[in-house]
């Protein structure tokens, strides 16, 4: 594993992306304090903004090079929260849950995102660029108004703060290779049980837009290439593959900036 550390840089998954271009290693990892451009989803042509004080988070890009095409790479987003799902899970003793597509929840509560950009060149998909943000220790007073209500960190949930780096050195191994394994079709549909097994949506009412319009449904798990399997009110089943998904109505705290 090789880190490039620097205390504030506009955007980690920029110096990646380069990087990947130039031909970086597989597990390489670009490290800052502090983004002053971070940046999460493009949801409805709105480029999401990712908050966190210098020192407070771990803001970070890994470049994955998975054997996948480039339809097939947004579920590499889906490995990667199960993976840092897991070492949360084991660090820091908390109920940490997936909230399709690419978010982390404690407790109602956001705690981090991820963010997964292709690489492309000579129209393949050469690496993937898997950008992860998590409050850590943050103070969710110092956070903006609008996002304070919805989010939360680890030292807020378990009371006390915890070891950054320690916390680094298991993320990134374990994302790596969960990269490796939603790529490999014998281990992919293990790792979607896995994403299903932390899931904070089945069973429970989300909204959704498709073709211009809101609709709303029961989300039933995820279909096998990831998509988003939603009952409808009549019954039937649809599944959703890009866009925004949320709890309930589309307000509140469900509608949160990610990484």
């Amino acid at each position: 594993m090789q880190i490039v550390y620097a205390p504030a840089v506009e955007s980690t998954q920029d110096l990646a992306m380069a990087a990947a271009h130039g031909g970086a290693a597989p597990g390489t990892v670009f490290l800052a304090d502090l983004q002053t451009h971070g940046r999460g989803r493009r949801v409805v042509g709105e480029l999401r903004r990712w908050h966190a004080p210098s020192g407070s988070s771990i803001l970070m890009s890994i470049i994955v090079r998975p054997a996948l095409d480039v339809a097939q790479s947004a579920m590499i987003t889906l490995a990667a929260g199960v993976a840092a799902a897991e070492v949360l899970r084991g660090r820091a003793g908390l109920d940490v849950q997936l909230k399709w597509p690419n978010d982390l929840f404690v407790g109602g509560r956001k705690l981090g995102g991820i963010l997964a950009e292709g690489c492309v060149d000579d129209g393949r998909l050469s690496a993937v660029i898997v950008g992860c943000g998590i409050n850590v220790n943050l103070d969710l007073a110092e956070l903006p108004e609008e996002v304070r209500a919805g989010a939360t960190s680890l030292s807020a949930e378990a009371g006390r703060s915890f070891d950054r780096l320690d916390l680094l050195t298991h993320l990134v191994p374990a994302i790596v290779e969960a990269a490796e394994r939603i790529a490999d079709p014998a281990t992919r549909p293990a790792m979607l049980s896995r994403w299903e097994a932390l899931s904070a949506m089945t069973g429970r009412e989300v909204t959704f837009s498709a073709q211009g319009q809101t609709r709303a449904g029961v989300a039933r798990g995820l279909e096998p290439d990831g998509a988003l399997r939603v009952e409808l009110a009549d019954g039937t089943l649809t599944a959703i593959r890009a866009g925004e998904v949320v709890f309930g109505e589309p307000k509140g705290a469900d509608v949160l900036p990610v990484v």
